[in-house]
């Protein structure tokens, strides 16, 4: 059996709005030890500023908030995918993710909405999967989450974040090349 080992660095630089640069590094590594397995593991940050909505929107209900820094967003996963015939896959992965400076609207003392970075969200989970593609090219897929998303300065469960997830989906070829 043939092993097979990569591992993988990413370095993104972008400017913000306000000048500064900020970066995001990536890591990976892969290994395949033998065509039935294969095993992932990565790490990455990534941001997202703040839109013009959020900064400058100002009218008899809302405050401007030009201050308002990027989000930040560091994540690590490590992924299982065995592969016991040609038509047949199952996958496990568990990850982590933190968010911090989540921008969010909020309402002041005054009665005024204004969007604020706030505190740090964390989520852990796990993820499972199996797909069949059958003769013919359709596809069943089953899969499963289970995910704890807290909030870090409360400890709080965040309610708009499911705990657990099921999906049954099955794909067809349709009618024109390429379309399913």
């Amino acid at each position: 059996p043939t092993q097979v080992a990569a591992a993988v660095g990413q370095l993104r630089a972008d400017r913000r709005i306000d000048g500064k640069m900020t970066t995001s590094p990536r890591l990976a590594a892969i290994w395949t030890p033998d065509p039935a397995w294969t095993l992932k593991w990565t790490q990455g940050s990534a941001f997202r500023e703040a839109n013009a909505f959020e900064r400058f929107y100002v009218d008899d209900t809302q405050k401007l908030n030009p201050g308002l820094k990027p989000e930040a967003l560091h994540a690590q996963e490590v992924l299982a995918i065995w592969r016991p015939a040609p038509d047949l896959s199952f996958e496990a992965s568990a990850y982590s993710f933190r968010i911090t400076d989540l921008v969010e609207l909020m309402t002041d003392q005054d009665g005024m909405n204004v969007f604020r970075n706030r505190g740090e969200l964390r989520s852990r989970g796990i993820d499972l999967t199996a797909t069949w593609v059958m003769a013919g090219g359709g596809q069943l897929r089953l899969s499963g989450s289970h995910q704890l998303a807290t909030d870090q300065n409360t400890g709080a469960r965040l309610s708009g974040a499911p705990r657990t997830l099921a999906k049954l989906a099955w794909t067809v070829p349709g009618p024109v090349a390429g379309s399913t």
